[in-house]
């Protein structure tokens, strides 16, 4: 689904439009600065990180990717975001803990207690390569408010400039269930769209997507290339390991979300030989699961780019149903009537989020409010509605 945006309107809005003020205002951070440069988000899972004990953190393969990010970034002119898992688990070990507890307080201790080991291991791993690495530590909040998300962007700009890798990692120790973004695959998709990446990475202990569980099936093959993440597939993979949070569901939603982006993401085998470099800089490799990237109609203008991409990522507090014209109107011009809005549901005031829904109950975009959910009835108007990331599934 192509992200679209309309900025001609008359009367009561549903969706806030940017005003030439606001665009004006937005100041020059913007990812298209960026994605000049060619981004690439790598995560990395605990399952992948861990040695063969399960336990420690796998130093050697540690040196491996930092080998290869080194490549990416001095050869290619590449600017790389290592999403790196492992805190809880190495807390787990430092603390000398058989497993991980299931008190929520007590793993958000072993994140803290963890997490210096990572970053200091990574930090070694890059040395001999004379690379800084810097470490940055989200939550949701980061990026649902948009004052920090242009900042984190900001940030990040300044960082690929001065040639520095950031490490990051979710926010454990502090995150809420208000504030939490769930998992790092999630966390590196966010990311990914916030920069407009060219590539989302998604390294674990699965060669990539399979038309059924290899597990269990011999005859199962592996998918190369898939356009789109449907339902079905999600319905159908896996959940977490022992280690982390993930699970392939995780990685297939991470990347869906990320493909609708724009962002070509990629499911690969952490342990493959030169993962990084022969899925990055071939775009012939039949390494991992590759995710097509969907074209979506870019306005020339970099703050509007931002600004949709900053409306994808939030999180929504209602939803809104729209009838077949007003599916209709939104998905050729990118506006829709009030009078096409058929139901609505949550509460939401001026400036939030809401899920746009077809008849059929499938998303098929995001509106940020100019009304609330008490004020539908109050007008009848031409809405512009900002669309998100909401592949529907074919």
């Amino acid at each position: 689904m192509c992200i679209r945006d309309r900025s001609n309107t008359s009367g009561q809005n549903l969706a806030v439009s940017p005003t030439d003020s606001d665009i004006n205002n937005f100041g020059c951070v913007s990812p298209y600065s960026i994605v000049d440069n060619d981004v690439v988000v790598i995560k990395i899972g605990s399952n992948s990180l861990l040695g063969a004990d399960g336990k420690s953190l796998d130093e050697e393969y540690m040196k491996k990717i930092a080998d290869q990010v080194s490549v990416l970034m001095k050869d290619h002119g590449k600017k790389v975001v290592l999403v790196s898992s492992g805190a809880c688990a190495v807390g787990v070990q430092t603390m000398g803990m058989s497993e991980k507890p299931e008190s929520v307080e007590e793993c958000q201790a072993l994140s803290a207690i963890g997490q210096i080991h990572v970053i200091t291991k990574w930090e070694r791993a890059f040395a001999p390569h004379k690379l800084l690495c810097s470490q940055l530590m989200l939550t949701h909040h980061d990026f649902n408010i948009r004052s920090s998300c242009k900042n984190l962007i900001a940030t990040l700009r300044v960082l690929f400039q001065w040639g520095i890798v950031p490490i990051v990692n979710e926010n454990d120790p502090i995150a809420t269930s208000e504030l939490t973004v769930g998992d790092n695959d999630r966390l590196a998709a966010l990311l990914s769209s916030q920069v407009a990446a060219k590539h989302l990475l998604l390294l674990t202990d699965i060669n990539g997507l399979y038309d059924a569980d290899p597990r269990f099936n011999p005859e199962a093959k592996k998918l190369d290339i898939i356009e789109a993440v449907t339902k079905t597939m999600l319905n159908a993979a896996g959940g977490p390991g022992a280690k982390g949070r993930g699970g392939m569901r995780s990685k297939l939603e991470s990347a869906r979300f990320a493909a609708a982006c724009g962002v070509c993401a990629i499911i690969a085998h952490s342990r493959e030989e030169q993962v990084v470099l022969r899925t990055i800089l071939d775009e012939n490799s039949q390494i991992g699961t590759k995710i097509l990237p969907v074209p979506w109609d870019q306005p020339a203008d970099d703050a509007v780019n931002e600004r949709r991409r900053w409306i994808a990522c939030k999180r929504t507090t209602g939803v809104v149903t729209v009838d077949q014209a007003g599916e209709d109107n939104f998905m050729a011009r990118g506006d829709i009537n009030t009078d096409h809005i058929v139901e609505h549901e949550g509460t939401f005031g001026v400036g939030d989020t809401v899920e746009v829904r077809d008849a059929s109950g499938h998303e098929i975009g995001r509106a940020v409010t100019s009304i609330s959910n008490t004020s539908f009835n109050d007008h009848s108007h031409d809405c512009l509605l900002y669309t998100s990331p909401s592949p529907r599934d074919s």
